[in-house]
Order: structure tokens, then sequence, then C-alpha cells
């Protein structure tokens, strides 16, 4: 995994973890996280400044989905995920296994989504995911709206 440091512009690298948790620095929106799926199985949830990336899953003996690694973020405002291109094996898309959630806040939220983009965001918060063949998003309250254009496969 490789990031951004804001306060000095410098790259930083880590590898070989299983686990990489990433901390904003409380500026809300100003702080960006941004993912980009990988060749695997992914699972991604996001919700108010936080997001939760579970790369590359694999069936143990056991029949149960585990991770290569996970990525974790607290505090950023703004996080978009891009799903990747791959090429079709068959006629099968490998990308269409991969999850995305998007949850709600406590506040009033607004999902906004066509057949390339959603964008849940509320106060403080704005989370994008781009090119995925499908997704869930989780509405909680009944003052939150939906805006979905054309053809979304929810």
């Amino acid at each position: 995994m490789r990031f951004l440091s804001g306060t000095c512009g410098v790259w930083h690298d880590a590898w070989g973890f299983d686990t990489i948790v990433g901390y904003g620095r409380g500026g809300a929106l100003d702080d960006k996280l941004i993912l980009v799926d990988t060749s695997g199985l992914d699972a991604f949830v996001l919700g108010r400044m936080e997001a939760d990336l579970k790369a590359n899953l694999e069936e143990n003996l056991d029949g149960v989905k585990v991770p290569e690694y996970t990525v974790l973020a607290h505090g950023f405002g703004t996080t978009t995920i891009r799903q990747i291109e791959r090429e079709s094996v068959e006629g099968v898309s490998p990308d269409s296994a991969d999850t995305v959630k998007l949850t709600d806040s406590q506040w009033n939220d607004t999902l906004v989504g066509d057949p390339q983009k959603a964008t849940m965001s509320g106060v403080g918060y704005s989370n994008t995911v781009i090119g995925f063949l499908s997704i869930s998003a989780t509405g909680s309250k009944t003052d939150d709206i939906r805006n979905i254009d054309e053809v979304f496969a929810w």
C-alpha cells in the first residue's frame, strides 16, 4: 500500500502487513482517501469517516472467506473507491463478485447514483464508488434522500 502524507508531501509504503490502519487528521472533507480495487475478490464497507477494505478474499478450508490483507481508515471525510477493469473470462467479469456497502450516518444523508458511480454524502463526509457492477446502500432514517438515475443495479 502506498500513501501520500499531506503535511510533508512524502510518499510512504507499507508492505507485508496483514492489517494497515490510516488516520485522517480531522480535516473532514479536506482529508481524502482513495482506494483502488485489487485484482482479486474484495469487500468494501464505507461509512461516515470510516472505510474498510478486505482485499483478495479467498476461501479457507472451512469455507470462510479470509482476506490477504485489510485496510482500515478513520477520519477521512472524502473517500473514493475505483474499480479496476479486468478482462472477462468466457464472458464472466471477475469484478462481479466484489462487494461494496455504503452506510449512512446518524444525520440526514443523500445517495446519488447512476450506472457509473454512486455517492453517499452527509454532514462532513462524501463517499464515492466508481465502476462497480453493483453496490448496496443502507439509509436508516426516513429523511435520508435517494436519487438514482436510470438502470442502476442494486
